[in-house]
């Protein structure tokens, strides 16, 4: 405001004065009565809503306990069949050709 009273060439001091002056005017205008109408009013309107514990309803809450549960064990079984697997499918080195001996088997995994 200040600026645009400038730009008009206005005093911009003595313009808010008389704005302010106006406002104030304008709203003193209204009485306590009718702010506390309009509140009881706006009170009024509010809906309220009252529930019976019996129809309520209420948020359903995930349970992740079982899940995780659930996961971990997957991934436990998973890891113990391929150790299984890799023992199984282990094959022995031959290094009892290389060393002249007979039977001596070495595993590897």
């Amino acid at each position: 405001m200040q600026t645009y009273a400038k730009y008009l060439g206005l005093d911009s001091d003595k313009v808010a004065d008389e704005f302010n002056e106006f406002l104030f005017a304008h709203t003193s205008k209204i009485s306590l009565k009718d702010i506390e109408e309009e509140q009881a009013k706006q009170e009024a309107t509010k809906e309220v809503k009252m529930h019976s514990p019996y129809t309520k309803e209420y948020k359903k809450k995930i349970n992740y306990k079982p899940i995780l549960i659930g996961v971990g064990a997957l991934i436990l079984l998973l890891v113990l069949i391929y150790l299984m697997v890799m023992i199984m499918n282990r094959k022995p080195i031959r290094n009892s050709e290389l060393k002249g001996e007979k039977f001596n088997y070495e595993y590897t995994y």
